[in-house]
């Protein structure tokens, strides 16, 4: 109990010796034991027994059965996340799976050879390099200007001067043919389409992708033509045949205008 000989529980302020009241405070709290609680056994051995404790056969059923299900959708969702949602694949490769006897699409292909008897190199560069002249030089452009793209597009793939000018002579050949000549026209009246990406679903569900070379609109219809360099055309001649025509049946799908593909031999 409270005395003369010890100290009342609470908090007090208490200053020390000599010095003026408030100048030297500081607090000091004595704990009244009434207030804890005594006698509590110590805490010991294992923290948190209970988690380790037999909770009985129920919960462990429900838990197995929780886990079980939790199994079962991550198996699922793994199944369902490698299932592609679309099933793509480009022209190219679809005319390559595609079988001598397979009903070719319409239309028909015109086989045309702007180029022939020009020497030129071998190998896939060439092959390129004359795709990417063609890609960017205008329909209408002199010989001078033929000859400045092809300089940049060969310093682009680092090609050797004979390949460069090479290009540069079936490039002229080319765009001084009458099918060139056609698309000229419908370039000049905003009717033409160079290096355009083409998509198109398939009945079965499957998406064919590819890029058109060259297609214009004039009175007849559309005109699609894809180029081929002799160094391109490695394996039978039809392959290159079903590519060009798959790609004049997308145009006349979605325009909903007759089609003409063309194949053009540089």
């Amino acid at each position: 109990m409270p005395g003369k000989d010890n100290v009342q529980p609470g908090l007090h302020v208490m200053t020390p010796d000599g010095l003026p009241a408030a100048s030297g405070d500081y607090p000091v709290v004595w704990w009244d034991p009434r207030a804890l609680k005594l006698g509590a056994a110590p805490i010991t051995g294992i923290p948190r027994q209970d988690l380790i404790e037999d909770p009985g056969p129920e919960v462990l059923a429900a838990d197995h059965r929780a886990y079980t299900s939790w199994l079962r959708a991550k198996d699922e969702a793994i199944v369902h996340g490698t299932r592609p949602s679309f099933a793509v694949q480009t022209v190219t490769e679809w005319a390559q799976r595609m079988g001598q006897d397979d009903e070719p699409p319409v239309p028909e292909v015109s086989v045309v050879d702007a180029a022939s008897g020009v020497p030129r190199p071998a190998g896939p560069r060439f092959g390129t390099l004359v795709h990417a002249i063609l890609a960017t030089v205008a329909l209408d452009a002199e010989r001078g200007a033929v000859a400045d793209v092809a300089a940049m597009q060969g310093r682009i793939l680092g090609a050797p001067h004979d390949e460069i000018a090479a290009a540069e002579t079936l490039v002229q050949a080319a765009l001084v043919h009458p099918l060139l000549a056609r698309a000229r026209e419908a370039w000049r009246s905003g009717r033409c389409r160079r290096e355009s990406p083409v998509t198109v679903v398939e009945p079965n569900g499957s998406m064919l992708e590819g890029v058109l070379d060259l297609a214009f609109e004039d009175d007849d219809g559309w005109t699609v033509v894809d180029f081929k360099t002799q160094v391109e055309l490695t394996g039978p001649l039809a392959r290159y045949r079903r590519q060009v025509a798959a790609y004049a049946a997308v145009v006349a799908r979605v325009t909903g205008r007759p089609a003409r593909a063309v194949l053009m031999l540089l």
